[in-house]
């Protein structure tokens, strides 16, 4: 069964289903052409760098989609963003201060990733889904684009100021 990504708007969540089973979330609230991302939760038999990965790609996709500014309250987003540099263009300029610096890998010197920040639920004694780049339901996922008629690489257009 395929991972899929929804947004509830019911609960505020951006949710991430893998085998029909709900397996983690985004919990944001909206604020006029903003959306307030408060923080990404995470079924502890779920626990996947990927899967954290293809759901955070889809919410600030879908952010860029809808023209909204992102103010990422969540650690884990602002992790992400410092990842993945081409979505910083969504965070307004007062907020780019709270993103992280890029992450420079020093010998010696542990860096936190994106999934360390995420909140786990759940019991600890659950057995864990694994899911690799190379699981078939995320190579489906993955090759499937979010917007056909978006260019995804070309965030940069995105009007922080919405004007």
């Amino acid at each position: 069964m395929p991972i899929v990504v929804e947004n509830n708007r019911e609960q505020l969540q951006y949710q991430i289903f893998k085998a029909g089973e709900l397996a983690g979330f985004v919990q944001y609230s909206m604020s006029g052409q903003e959306i307030w991302l408060r923080y990404t939760s995470m079924k502890r038999c779920f626990k996947s760098a990927v899967l954290v990965d293809i759901l955070m790609r889809h919410v600030m996709m879908d952010a860029h989609a809808s023209r909204l500014a992102v103010l990422p309250f969540c650690p884990a987003l602002r992790t992400y963003i410092a990842e993945h540099t081409e979505f910083a263009p969504l965070v307004p300029a007062e907020w780019q201060d709270r993103i992280p610096a890029p992450f420079a890998h020093h010998a010696g010197v542990e860096t936190k990733s994106t999934l360390d920040f995420v909140r786990m639920t759940g019991s600890r004694r659950s057995r864990v889904h694994e899911t690799t780049l190379e699981s078939p339901d995320v190579a489906d996922y993955v090759s499937t684009p979010l917007h056909p008629d978006e260019n995804p690489t070309d965030l940069a257009a995105h009007p922080t100021g919405l004007a």
